[in-house]
């Protein structure tokens, strides 16, 4: 009964990623441009099923087509580099492919390469490969086929953890604001990615060890499946909304090769940035970016940063959302905004998100809005 499920959610898996790969190919050229490699990964998850189908239903019998079968599972060491590209194309602005990237395509290659050498082996020997290197590379070659896969997976997880972290880091030193730009439901969706994958090495653990269980092994592969395609269809849904909405951020900063400041430029400079910000008040632009503070007081965005960053301890997302949280008490404490609510005050202090604005007060303040309001004015009972 498992395994006539898993195979009727695996054809209907089969046709779903199809489906989602013609809605990303649907999306305007941007939008399309940057979801190239989830596509890719689609379709590479999408043949890798119908490999399995044509095998299973006998579409293609095993026996005629060893080397095409052979050949075609290096497709399993695409799945992960494809992934990581994509969650990167995500948060950034370039994803021109360059030299470097071929790296990704190395696994797949070897695979694909020992998988012909495989092939040729055994039926130079006609199945009887003698005993050595050779005998030990034919007979065991689904086992390192396996393993390999495994540590692969791993990691390109530590790789797209890594690049998450890092996207964060660079977002909050160019933005004073997250809407649209936070990648905090990628990790979500990665963290379903990750029980996907261990049922996957589940899976595939059994087979390495030679344990013969039928009805186990179909639960996992239903339940690795099912959780797959769970993923792919968020992944989908959130991700052409987060191309739409972000164009993406510079993967590193335009830095010249001297450009270090001095301490005593780091002083000078915060002195203007701070005549500015009292002055001009630009943290009440909702949208404000590292540029745009750059461009009004006339300083290059990499001077800026570093103002910030070494001036004043923190980034650029900290430094400003510190002006607005200021602003906030200011108004709270203000006789005339007693009757405001705090999602009033909360926009007119600069802020765009109640969340965002909640946990930037609590950070600077050290209490929340509420709790701030109420110890200021113990009758107040606005909200």
């Amino acid at each position: 009964m498992i395994e006539r499920l898993t195979d009727i959610v695996l054809i209907v898996g089969g046709f779903q990623l199809l489906l989602l790969a013609g809605i990303l190919l649907g999306q305007p050229r941007r939008e399309r441009a940057r979801g190239a490699f989830f596509v890719a990964f689609l379709l590479a998850k999408a043949c890798l099923i119908l490999r399995w189908a044509s095998q299973r239903f006998g579409i293609l019998p095993y026996a005629d087509h060893v080397l095409l079968y052979q050949l075609s599972a290096a497709g399993f060491f695409l799945l992960a580099p494809l992934l990581y590209r994509y969650i990167r194309a995500l948060g950034y602005r370039s994803n021109r492919l360059r030299t470097r990237d071929l790296l990704h395509l190395i696994p797949f290659a070897v695979i694909f390469l020992g998988a012909a050498l495989r092939v040729r082996i055994f039926y130079a020997y006609e199945g009887d490969v003698p005993a050595g290197p050779v005998h030990v590379f034919v007979s065991r070659y689904w086992d390192l086929f396996w393993t390999a896969n495994f540590v692969q997976i791993l990691a390109y997880l530590v790789a797209i953890i890594r690049a998450l972290r890092t996207h964060r880091e660079r977002v909050r030193d160019q933005y004073s604001t997250l809407t649209g730009i936070d990648l905090r439901w990628v990790r979500s969706l990665v963290a379903v990615m990750v029980l996907y994958w261990l049922f996957v090495v589940s899976r595939g653990t059994l087979g390495l060890l030679g344990v013969e269980a039928g009805q186990l092994t179909a639960g996992l592969d239903l339940f690795s499946i099912s959780i797959f395609l769970a993923f792919t269809s968020l992944l989908v849904i959130r991700g052409v909304g987060q191309l739409r909405i972000f164009a993406g951020i510079e993967e590193k900063p335009r830095t010249p090769a001297n450009g270090k400041l001095s301490d005593e430029e780091i002083e000078r400079f915060s002195e203007r940035l701070d005549r500015f910000m009292e002055t001009e008040k630009p943290h009440l632009w909702p949208s404000l970016t590292l540029d745009d503070l750059a461009g009004a007081v006339s300083l290059p965005s990499w001077q800026l940063s570093q103002v910030i960053n070494r001036g004043y301890g923190l980034n650029f997302f900290h430094f400003i959302n510190q002006h607005r949280v200021h602003e906030a008490q200011v108004l709270l404490l203000d006789p005339a905004s007693k009757r405001k609510t705090i999602l009033q005050i909360l926009h007119e202090a600069g802020f765009n998100s109640k969340s965002t604005f909640n946990e930037a007060f609590k950070r600077h303040a050290g209490m929340t809005p509420r709790t701030y309001r109420q110890s200021q004015h113990p009758l107040h009972a606005g909200t």
